[in-house]
């Protein structure tokens, strides 16, 4: 069975698109604290983030779009990031941070009930 390639193309077709990760970054220094990104799907933002220092956790209910982020993430990064396979919907970390993100569509995509 092949791997699933749709990660892969998500992920650069977003890469076209990354005139928002300034906004990102700035909004996660000054907000302080550890970053939740809810729909991180191929981890994006979560690399950007983590890139520049934050502690980042991600979640995604799509397993191939996780399995492709983790992939993604270099060593230096992947310290300061958690991935999660979890329903944003049903979410409880039991924890606060000091930013919570929704990026592009995510919201959209959640189904109308």
């Amino acid at each position: 069975m092949k791997a699933n390639r749709l990660p892969a193309l998500v992920d650069a077709h977003l890469a076209e698109a990354a005139e928002d990760l300034p906004y990102w970054e700035r909004l996660a220094a000054a907000c302080g604290g550890d970053v939740l990104e809810l729909g991180c799907g191929t981890g994006r933002i979560v690399r950007a983030l983590a890139a520049r220092g934050h502690a980042v956790t991600g979640i995604d209910i799509d397993p191939d779009a996780l399995s492709f982020a983790r992939a993604s993430l270099s060593e230096s990064v992947r310290r300061r990031v958690q991935l999660l396979e979890t329903d944003m919907r049903t979410l409880d970390l039991g924890r606060t941070f000091g930013l919570i993100l929704a990026a592009c569509n995510t919201l959209a995509s959640l189904p109308d009930d």
